[in-house]
């Protein structure tokens, strides 16, 4: 306040008129010490993107600028920091192993080994992260599949190839891969051949466990899951939180429908256990979560309409008629319900953070 006081003292002897020469005085009081502009500038900030990223408290907003003189500068807010992006920016990952991880979404079915722009890559570009996602998912294929020779028909390049075929390995920064519907017995050797595939010692991998390990009781699978994050293995448990909800084992506290299994699972001849868009969400935001250490909560499904799902020909306003013939589902009331979103995302965090004690 004491230089304002000066320039007051000043004013008062010299008259009125000389105001205007007054004003390269200014110059030197507190505000403009910190920043603010002059009459003719423009204030700072203008045109900024003022919004914080998802999950993140947005950057306080400093008012500069000195009070008691008709002739000071207006009032401005200074422009927040920079927005960081996560670990997963300019990044490259690959997601491995079958219609557990495509059916829902995360990645869509087809171009195989080429990019993808499915829900994970969507909620990577949602939160500023440009990463480039390659899908090498093949249904009814299991991890031994990608071990260097395809043990199982149905995929493009035949039994006895390689489903990696092609693909510099030492590029990827994570490798995220799933299991088959198969209570496998020598899943962590399996999983232990895939990673030795991939020659760069700082690629990180991230298993991904699907509901229908826990709802069929696959203990070889769900019973290794703290053996892998000993190997330094980060898990995306998404699957347990949808069987938890559906089973009765956890409450989602914002719930406005009623959870049972038809709401993250298909209900159609032949199909009652693979992921629906609900469960697909629930698995990229669980992925997105795990790896970059940032919080579900506030984060949008917005996208949730420009995937394909299902065979990869399924849209979003389709994924009813054609996986809910034996029987209904409420997935889409719940991500018309911005309060069970708003629990389920609160969910995921805290099964992230079981995985990281």
């Amino acid at each position: 306040m004491k230089k304002h006081t000066c320039y007051a003292e000043i004013r008062r002897q010299l008259g009125a008129g000389f105001a205007a020469a007054l004003m390269l005085l200014a110059c030197t009081c507190s505000s403009c010490a910190r920043g603010t502009p002059s009459v003719d500038s423009e204030p700072a900030g203008t045109g900024t993107d003022m919004t914080s990223a998802p999950g993140e408290a947005g950057g306080a907003n400093e008012t500069t600028g000195s009070a008691g003189s008709e002739t000071d500068p207006p009032e401005t807010t200074e422009a927040p920091a920079a927005e960081e992006h996560s670990v997963l920016d300019g990044k490259k990952v690959i997601f491995i192993g079958n219609s557990m991880i495509y059916y829902g979404g995360v990645v869509t079915k087809g171009g195989y080994r080429g990019v993808d722009t499915g829900l994970f890559y969507r909620i990577c570009r949602a939160n500023g992260d440009k990463t480039t996602v390659i899908d090498c998912t093949y249904g009814n294929h299991h991890l031994y599949d990608f071990t260097g020779k395809c043990r199982t028909e149905g995929c493009d390049v035949g039994v006895g190839g390689d489903l990696l075929q092609g693909l510099d390995l030492s590029t990827f920064d994570y490798v995220f891969m799933s299991e088959s519907g198969n209570n496998n017995s020598n899943f962590l050797t399996d999983v232990r051949n895939v990673m030795a595939r991939f020659p760069n010692p700082d690629t990180v991998f991230v298993y991904m466990c699907h509901t229908y390990s826990y709802d069929k009781g696959h203990t070889k699978v769900t019973g290794q899951l703290e053996a892998l994050r000993r190997l330094g293995v980060i898990i995306a448990d998404w699957g347990h939180i949808c069987y938890d909800l559906y089973s009765g084992n956890v409450r989602n506290p914002k719930a406005t429908v009623r959870y049972v299994k038809n709401t993250f699972v298909n209900s159609v001849s032949g199909d009652s256990h693979h992921p629906n868009p609900l469960a697909g969400y629930i698995a990229a935001l669980t992925c997105y979560c795990a790896v970059t250490g940032r919080s579900a909560v506030g984060q949008s499904w917005g996208d949730i309409t420009s995937v394909m799902y299902g065979s990869g020909s399924v849209s979003y306003a389709g994924y009813t008629n054609k996986y809910y013939t034996s029987g209904n589902s409420n997935f889409t009331d719940v991500f018309d319900s911005p309060e069970d979103m708003t629990g389920i995302q609160g969910l995921i965090d805290e099964y992230v953070a079981k995985w990281k004690k």
